[in-house]
């Protein structure tokens, strides 16, 4: 499937871009690297991951909805101090 490989390009693209976006949004920032930060990372860079991991069925089906699950838990999550 020569289309899977585009996609899957496509998503590290848009990864890589995000995660610098966010990395050039925090050199701006004098505080360092925040819980804010490290949550954008893990989506942007672990979205494409799965994607792949998933495409190539190395990951079950239950694996890659528990993933799924763990970074929208991540995305969505309440901080205590707001």
């Amino acid at each position: 499937m020569w289309w899977s490989c585009w996609i899957q390009i496509g998503a590290w693209v848009v990864g890589a871009v995000c995660a610098l976006i966010v990395l050039r949004n925090q050199k701006t920032q004098t505080e360092g690297i925040g819980p804010y930060t490290t949550r954008a990372l893990t989506i942007t860079l672990g979205i494409p991951l799965l994607l792949t991991l998933a495409m190539e069925r190395v990951l079950t089906g239950e694996t890659t909805a528990a993933l799924v699950g763990a970074l929208l838990g991540i995305g969505i999550q309440k901080d205590k101090d707001h």
